[in-house]
């Protein structure tokens, strides 16, 4: 059980032999019962058929218990109280018991501060990123909605790809920012209704080497920055702004690069409106193994054509933006 610390009641956070009803209801308080007496006091508790501490004598449930409750400490004191109780027909628990549970709540509590930490820093790094996608959003009108959907469908590729939690929450991250350099490109060129003269689609060109400038001072959690600067590499070879071939391109690139590019060619732009999902299938098979990875095309048709994307948001994004 772990200390809720805005109401500072105890709630169940893992059981086992529980129903799972107890489990979601359970709310004990500080001081209350032996559990919220052992979180109270922040000293552990044998308790064996009848009360006769000062301490718990009196409170009926302790009348029938055979249980031991041990606190969870770090540095800013109790969290929480693991409890185990046992049969009262079965052997009490013991002194020895009561030393092997307390090594196991110093690792546990030393665990859960060391992820409390970790969301602390996670969470000061999102921040950062919800400033950065602000403040292009502010300055190119069509990032905000083409930022989210390409997150949403690079997700959607990263999962099929059966990717690691933190692998995926990188690519939705590196999705979200994917554009960050264009910042540095001129509005009027950025919110140009017509088609880009050479000089301007030169000067556009430059977003990916600007979105490093932009983010390589950042320690982010996830390996972000390669993803970002090589998402409009070209499986054959011929993209920028490194030339970068096939799997030289980093994976991430490569899935943000096929949900960019449907994205484009789906939304409606000024001067065209967006295209049919059938057009458009038929013209990611045709730049499969040419501007695109041909296994990655594959797996996001494969999505296209269960509905998978569309039932489902990015999910991993919207837990902390």
């Amino acid at each position: 059980m772990l200390i809720d610390p805005e109401e500072r009641v105890l709630t169940i956070k893992k059981a086992y032999g529980l129903d799972e009803y107890i489990v979601r209801k359970t709310r004990i308080r500080l001081g209350e019962g032996v559990t919220g007496l052992a979180a109270q006091s922040g000293e552990p508790l044998i308790v064996n058929g009848k009360a006769d501490s000062r301490e718990v004598e009196g409170r009926k449930k302790c009348d029938t218990v055979n249980s031991i409750f041990v606190p969870l400490k770090n540095k800013k004191g109790v969290i929480g109280v693991i409890n185990l109780n046992r049969r009262m027909a079965s052997e009490p628990f013991t002194e020895d018991n009561l030393k092997i549970l307390s090594t196991m709540a110093h690792e546990a509590a030393s665990a859960i501060e060391k992820a409390s930490l970790y969301r602390d820093v996670r969470e000061s790094y999102l921040s950062t990123i919800r400033v950065l996608a602000s403040a292009l959003e502010v300055k190119d009108l069509y990032t905000r909605g083409h930022s989210d959907s390409v997150a949403k469908w690079a997700v959607a590729i990263a999962r099929r790809l059966n990717m690691s939690k933190h692998e995926i929450e990188g690519i939705e991250v590196a999705a979200i920012l994917h554009d960050i350099g264009k910042i540095g490109i001129h509005e009027d060129i950025l919110n140009k209704p017509g088609k880009l003269e050479k000089e301007e689609w030169e000067e556009i060109k430059k977003h990916p080497e600007l979105s490093f400038k932009i983010l390589h001072g950042i320690k982010f959690p996830w390996d972000i920055i390669p993803i970002i600067y090589s998402h409009h590499e070209r499986y054959d070879g011929n993209g920028y702004p490194a030339g970068l071939k096939g799997e030289e391109i980093p994976l991430g690139a490569r899935i943000i690069a096929v949900a960019d590019l449907y994205d484009a060619m789906t939304s409606d732009r000024a001067y065209r409106k967006g295209l049919s999902n059938e057009m458009v299938v038929r013209e990611l098979k045709k730049v499969a193994g040419t501007q695109l990875d041909p296994e990655i095309v594959k797996v996001f048709i494969e999505i296209l054509n269960s509905g998978e994307g569309e039932r489902g948001s990015h999910n991993e994004i919207e837990k902390f933006l």
